[in-house]
């Protein structure tokens, strides 16, 4: 993903799908965490995100520090809640 200056930010790690509209609903982001260990994942609302064929990225107009202070979840609070796009979990994304 890519700020508006062009600048990578961080990967997409996910994209969960709404079960009856078959439409990506938000996308999990992670930031240079080792895989499994301290890894958080932050939600952001796939309307916030722009596909720039000239970049080849998504481009999402917040900077990094907005992103990295939006709501996450660790591995342990994101099976507790059930997993993507259930419960609390889904509803929380769109809490900043």
């Amino acid at each position: 993903m890519l700020d508006a200056a062009g600048n990578r930010i961080c990967d997409i790690d996910d994209l969960p799908i709404e079960r009856v509209r078959g439409e990506v609903i938000y996308a999990i982001m992670s930031f240079g965490s080792f895989p499994g260990i301290g890894e958080k994942f932050h939600p952001l609302p796939w309307s916030m995100l722009d596909y720039d064929p000239g970049r080849s990225g998504y481009v999402v107009s917040l900077d990094k520090a907005v992103l990295e202070a939006a709501p996450y979840y660790d591995v342990l609070e994101l099976d507790a809640l059930g997993g993507p796009g259930r419960g609390a979990y889904g509803r929380r994304i769109f809490d900043y």
